[in-house]
């Protein structure tokens, strides 16, 4: 029996640093690890599930081809007749439609630097049509970007510190535990106050010391009620506003339009509501954590900036969380996008739906994703899919929505069959995270097997066939203290 350290690969914040016990290359169990002091011996009931879930009746072992009409069904062949079919289409589909006519469909099924970046590379170098990415956090990325450049903030290890923790739009106690644990080990040692601004009543609703429940798409409106509240009651920080900000006065101007009245009037909450939470701002430090449902409407952009600036009135240097992946010093380009000359043409999430139903595309390659299940109009998108001149080839490690309509199935491995490289969007710890058990079957790793799809390709360049731990190693040099 062993213990294997790995990581979590789920598109999440927490990023759980786990063990996993094995035994003659079984999983007996996945726990979390008490060396990442964020994680720190808590995990989720997914990752604790993970032994069933690799070995599930639904993963996906072998390549199959759909059955060719009238028949249905799907045929198990060998690796190499499964790529053989691939390039064949992948080619033809070049030839006849051109490179934008392919679109790659990628997303965060597994966040592994190696699995989700390197394995890219082909795409760039063909220079197929990608997506935006826009579907998760996009807009607040853009709202915050707009004042701060990069988009990180406070990090969770500061948390303990603070006297006040608002979370804007943000329900950790089910999203983020371990943020949450963080912030109710503040509140236990440290006296510090959870605030919470959500138009529902949710599980970290019900905990918090106050809870301001505006109308739904209001929050920029509430946002210039507190600066409003701050900047007539004397509580802006005038020295940091001077040294650190730019075009306060303008600010200032449109935050004094902002009456208590007309906040009441369009946000729904009490003006002695915006002075509760504002007179327990006098206390500091605070931070306000900005959730990502926030970001995911009409004004999400807005919403997120307008939220963002209320720290630099308090004079906190970025006392604001909404991701954190920006604020680090890693280089390179694990994508490839910067290597090539052949610029992609990109396309909305929001929008392929559409796109695919009207026939745009005619191959399609999905990893990392369940776009039937996931993105907006799933009907479109399976319309798009059934297109007889649409083929649709998924590599994925379990049987999906998606999956049930490929024209060639791949089988890929679990987190807990490949090592890889794991960072987390919240928290500054990396991992190492290394292999459990033998890959399943026939199931394949992403980047290999896009190496070996680029040499059927005759893609030659050399930076899609590098050695990507070589790469991480120059990438990540200037990344650990």
């Amino acid at each position: 029996m062993k213990i294997v350290k790995t990581m979590c690969a789920r598109d999440c914040p927490d990023a759980c640093w786990l063990d996993v016990t094995v035994e003659n290359d079984t999983i007996i169990k996945v726990e979390a690890s008490t060396e990442n002091p964020i994680t720190n011996g808590i995990t989720c009931p997914r990752a604790a599930g993970d032994p069933a879930r690799t070995t599930s009746m639904e993963r996906v072992l072998y390549p199959y081809i759909k059955k060719p009409s009238p028949e249905t069904g799907y045929e198990k062949v060998e690796w190499s007749t499964a790529l053989d079919k691939v390039v064949e289409k992948l080619k033809e589909t070049i030839q006849k439609h051109g490179r934008e006519s392919v679109l790659l469909l990628d997303y965060a099924g597994n966040t592994g630097y190696l699995t989700i970046g390197y394995s890219k590379r082909i795409w760039n170098a063909l220079g197929a049509t990608m997506t935006d990415y826009t579907v998760c956090s996009a807009s607040g990325h853009a709202g915050i970007g707009l004042h701060y450049g990069l988009r990180y903030g406070c990090q969770p290890t500061e948390l303990e510190e603070k006297k006040n923790i608002i979370f804007w739009g943000f329900n950790a106690k089910t999203s983020s535990p371990h943020q949450w644990a963080l912030a109710t080990r503040a509140r236990r040692l440290n006296d510090a106050k959870i605030i919470v601004v959500d138009p529902r009543e949710s599980e970290t609703a019900e905990l918090a010391n106050l809870w301001i429940c505006p109308k739904p798409g209001t929050d920029v409106a509430l946002a210039y009620g507190v600066a409003h509240y701050l900047i007539t009651h004397d509580m802006v920080d005038q020295s940091f506003i001077e040294k650190h900000t730019h075009g306060y006065e303008t600010y200032r101007e449109e935050a004094l339009r902002w009456t208590p009245e007309r906040v009441q009037e369009v946000t729904g909450v009490s003006w002695e509501g915006i002075e509760e939470l504002c007179n327990m701002l006098r206390e500091k430090p605070s931070v306000f954590m900005i959730g990502l449902g926030l970001n995911k409407s009409l004004t999400g952009a807005e919403s997120c900036r307008a939220v963002s600036l209320l720290p630099a009135l308090l004079g906190q240097h970025r006392g604001f969380y909404y991701t954190n992946g920006s604020g680090r010093y890693i280089t390179g380009d694990i994508y490839g996008g910067s290597l090539t000359s052949k610029k992609p043409k990109v396309v909305s999430m929001i929008a392929i739906g559409e796109r695919l139903a009207a026939g745009e595309f005619k191959f399609v390659y999905v990893v990392g994703m369940n776009p039937v299940l996931t993105l907006p109009n799933s009907n479109k998108i399976i319309e798009g899919f059934k297109r007889d001149d649409c083929f649709l080839v998924v590599h994925d490690t379990h049987i999906t929505e998606t999956a049930k309509l490929a024209d060639v199935l791949l089988p890929a491995t679990t987190y807990l069959e490949k090592d890889d490289v794991f960072l987390s969007d919240c928290h500054s710890f990396v991992r190492l995270g290394r292999k459990a058990i033998e890959p399943l079957a026939e199931s394949r790793d992403e980047y290999p097997l896009m190496k070996e799809l680029a040499t059927m390709m005759g893609v030659t360049e050399p930076w899609v066939h590098v050695d990507p731990w070589q790469d991480m190693r120059e990438n990540f040099r200037e990344a650990f203290v």
